[in-house]
């Protein structure tokens, strides 16, 4: 599905591209047809960054990691700052961000950490913040 949705950005972006700069002729238009494709795939790769800790109803499994780095994102949500942590588990060392702006408050390296995968894949996961949260405080 991302893919498609890649793929359609990149069109449109092409599309847009192509409309806006009719009166060129040539190279000039193929250019610029060229970086319309470039800035659609640009910005779905960003909104897709942005959502690339989001839960999906295929994580059915969980494990228990730990957090090797804590730190801030580059990500911004409404103003505000996001976290990104990386959480080693079942022999994987991955990158989740954009996390809840008060990670920092409620968690900090060495803390065990929920991941929510598919059994499928489980380089398909998402950090689940609330049961290392809840986690953390049972002990």
């Amino acid at each position: 599905m991302r893919n498609y949705i890649i793929l359609i950005f990149t069109i449109s972006g092409a599309v847009w591209f192509a409309d806006r700069y009719s009166s060129l002729s040539g190279w000039e238009w193929v250019i610029q047809i060229g970086f319309g494709a470039l800035v659609g795939w640009a910005v779905s790769s960003v909104l897709f960054k942005a959502s690339g800790n989001s839960k999906r109803s295929s994580h059915t499994s969980q494990a228990v990691g730990v957090i090797q780095d804590l730190s801030y994102s580059t990500i911004r949500i409404n103003n505000m700052p996001s976290f990104k942590a990386i959480v080693r588990y079942m022999g994987i060392e991955k990158v989740f961000e954009p996390l809840d702006p008060n990670t920092h408050l409620s968690l900090s390296v060495g803390d065990k950490a929920v991941i929510m995968f598919n059994p499928s894949n489980v380089n398909d996961s998402h950090f689940d913040f609330k049961a290392s949260v809840k986690l953390k405080r049972e002990g």
